[in-house]
C-alpha cells in the first residue's frame, strides 16, 4: 500500500507544522499565493511524500527516474518516505540525504540526464 505522507500544504498549515520544512523551496504549497500576489514557492508545480510499505524505497526512486517525468526527489533512508515533486522545469534532481554522527542533514545532489 502507498502510504501519503505529506501532500498540499497551505501558508496557514505550515504555520502549525513544527520542524524542517521549507515552503518556499519544496513545492508542497503548489501554485498558492501570498497576500502580496507573489507565489510561496516560486518553482511552481506541486509535491507530495510518500511510503510504500514492504518496498526498498531507493528502489521505488530509481523506478520513478526511469519511468515518470519530475522536477525533485528527495531521498532520506529506505525505511522513510521521499519526497517528489513536479514544476515545468523538470529538473530531474535526485537528493540522497545522509545524516552526520551529530545528526546534521548532508544533502548529494544529481541532476539526471535523458
Amino acid at each position: 500500500m502507498i502510504k501519503l505522507t505529506y501532500g498540499f500544504c497551505s501558508a496557514v498549515l505550515a504555520k502549525e507544522i513544527p520542524g524542517r520544512i521549507s515552503p518556499k523551496l519544496d513545492q508542497h504549497a503548489a501554485h498558492e499565493k501570498k497576500r502580496n500576489e507573489k507565489f510561496i514557492c516560486e518553482r511552481l508545480g506541486a509535491a507530495c511524500d510518500f511510503i510504500i510499505d514492504d518496498e526498498d524505497m531507493w528502489e521505488v526512486v530509481l523506478w520513478i527516474s526511469r519511468n515518470i517525468e519530475f522536477d525533485r526527489i528527495y531521498f532520506y533512508r529506505n525505511s522513510s518516505p521521499i519526497h517528489i515533486s513536479w514544476g515545468k522545469k523538470s529538473n530531474r534532481e535526485i537528493t540522497r540525504i545522509s545524516f552526520s554522527s551529530s545528526g546534521r542533514l548532508i544533502p548529494q545532489t544529481k541532476k539526471l540526464k535523458f
